[in-house]
């Protein structure tokens, strides 16, 4: 990788996803792989449709990743990222109707790769560290919907659909020269798939310097999937 000025190596920490290391892309060849593009592994999931059977209970672990584009706080052109950023997510799930919309939901991002358009620093990059689900941040909110009278004495079947939220936070360094930024990710989305088989939606959050942690560097803005794993 480059040597990316502490700034601009600041900026690219706001992580985003890609999908498991090994299935999906990664690096065998030992140098920065680049960011994965993960858009056929949202769609094979949004294949599935929205979840209609939504369980009272879902004590599972989920795994796949997100990848993000890191925009210019100052000027943010989605036309124009500054970076694009993958990483892989293992999430974990236990919740139950008694909870309500509360959930407890852990895991980690790792294997941050990415790639930076800025000017004079173009080309891949990875970065060290990992960022970790909130505590009391899980939310899932389940919904019933009843049968519609369709006439004639039939109805549509009742259906219950889900949907999920979480938030990530941790500090990513640049292994080069040793930046480092911390980035705050929510996480939003909905189940596709019997039983809540997987999960699909948008990443969005900020990045800001170690050294002024008031002021967001950059403006993080993707999608991620999840496939739940065999029991």
């Amino acid at each position: 990788m480059q040597n990316i000025p502490v700034r601009k190596a600041n900026v690219l920490l706001i992580g985003a996803a890609m999908v498991l290391a090994g299935c999906f892309g990664g690096n065998a060849g030992g140098g920065p792989a680049g960011p994965a593009d993960i858009t056929d592994d949202i769609d094979a999931v949004k294949a599935m449709m929205p979840t209609t059977n939504m369980p009272t209970e879902l004590k599972a672990s989920y795994e796949g990743g997100m990848a993000v584009d890191v925009l210019n706080a100052d000027a943010p052109d989605p036309d124009n990222p500054d970076y694009k950023i993958s990483a892989d997510l293992e999430i974990g799930i236990d919740w139950d109707e008694t909870m309500g919309v509360n959930a407890d939901i852990t895991g980690q991002a790792t294997n941050f790769q990415g790639e930076s358009f800025v000017p004079g620093d173009e080309g891949n990059f990875a970065l060290d560290g990992s960022l970790t689900v909130v505590e009391g941040s899980g939310g899932i909110a389940k919904e019933d919907i009843p049968g519609m009278d369709l006439g004639g004495g039939v109805s549509s079947p009742d259906i219950s659909t889900g949907a999920l939220s979480f938030q990530m936070t941790g500090t990513l360094t640049e292994p080069i020269n040793g930046a480092s930024g911390t980035a705050s990710l929510l996480f939003g989305g909905i189940f596709y798939g019997d039983d809540a088989a997987g999960a699909a939606g948008t990443v969005g959050g900020t990045l800001y310097q170690d050294e002024d942690m008031l002021i967001p560097d950059g403006v993080v803005a993707g999608e991620f999937f999840l496939l739940r794993k065999p029991d």
